[in-house]
C-alpha cells in the first residue's frame, strides 16, 4: 500500500511512516499492511486552496473549539482525511459519510471510526501540537502524533503509565525523558484507537513497551514530536 496525498494537502506532507505485511511470501516481505503520513499544519485561517468538503456536523464541532490554532488542526486534518479517503475509493471528498463500530468492550456504537455504508480502508486520524497524521490501512489501524512534553507533564502523568513505561520513563536521562514519554504514549494511544477502545481502557493496563499480541506498532521520530502507527496483524503473522 502507497498511501497517495491529493494535490490540496500534499505540499504540507513532512514525513511518512509505513509497517509491512508480516506474511512471508516465497522467503520475502510482502506490500505494507498500513501507511501513515504526517502533515504540518500552517495558519489557515486565510487559506483559499483547501477544498470545502466537511460535512455539517464536523461544522459543528470545529465551531465549538474555542482556539484558532485548534480550528486550524481539525480543519486540516479532516479535509485531509477525506482527501485521502476519496482519493483511494474514486470518489467526491464531501460525499463521504462517516460511522462508528461497535465498542469491542460494550458493543456500543462509540468504537473505532468506518466508512458508513460503503467497504473501504481501515483509517485513523491524530492531530498533536503543529503535525496532523492520517493513516489507512487493510486492517484496524491506529495512529497518534505527540508534541514532547513539558518535564512538569511527564512528573504528573508517569503515575498512569503501565509500570513497565512508568519505570522506562523514570530511568531516563532527564535530558531525554520527555522524548522517551512521548514515544511510549504515542505507541500506546495509537494501539488504543485502533482496537477501538481508546484511552478510555486504562492507560496503566496497557504496556507499550512492546508490540501488544496480535498487533504491530512502527515509531517515527520528528523534531518536537513522536508518531506511531499501529495496525492489527493478519491472523497466523507473527
Amino acid at each position: 500500500m502507497n498511501l497517495q496525498v491529493p494535490g490540496p494537502v500534499s505540499e504540507l506532507v513532512v514525513a511518512r511512516l509505513s509497517l509491512p505485511d508480516a506474511r512471508v511470501r516465497t522467503g520475502e516481505r510482502s506490500g505494507a499492511a498500513a501507511d501513515a503520513v504526517i502533515l504540518r499544519v500552517p495558519p489557515l485561517p486565510h487559506r483559499t486552496d483547501l477544498p470545502g468538503v466537511l460535512d455539517e456536523g464536523e461544522h459543528a464541532r470545529m465551531a465549538q473549539l474555542r482556539r484558532g490554532d485548534d480550528r486550524d488542526r481539525y480543519l486540516l486534518a479532516h479535509t485531509a482525511l477525506r482527501l485521502v479517503l476519496g482519493h483511494r475509493l474514486g470518489v467526491r471528498a464531501d460525499v463521504l459519510r462517516f460511522a462508528r463500530a461497535p465498542c469491542p468492550g460494550c458493543g456500543g456504537p462509540h468504537g473505532r471510526p468506518v466508512l458508513a455504508g460503503a467497504s473501504g480502508p481501515e483509517f485513523s486520524l491524530a492531530h498533536g501540537g503543529g503535525l496532523v497524521a492520517v493513516a489507512l490501512g487493510d486492517l484496524p489501524v491506529g495512529v497518534d502524533v505527540e508534541p514532547n512534553p513539558s518535564a512538569a507533564v511527564v512528573r504528573r502523568v508517569a503515575d498512569h503509565l503501565h509500570p513497565r513505561e512508568r519505570e522506562m520513563v523514570l530511568s531516563a536521562p532527564e535530558g531525554v525523558r520527555a522524548e522517551v514519554f512521548a514515544r511510549l504514549w504515542s505507541r500506546k494511544e495509537a494501539y488504543l484507537k485502533g482496537t477501538g477502545i481508546g484511552l478510555g481502557r486504562g492507560t496503566d493496563t496497557t504496556d507499550a513497551t512492546a508490540d501488544p499480541p496480535g498487533w504491530a506498532i512502527a515509531d517515527l521520530a520528528i523534531a518536537g514530536h513522536a508518531a506511531a502507527l499501529a495496525s492489527e496483524r493478519r491472523r497466523g503473522n507473527r
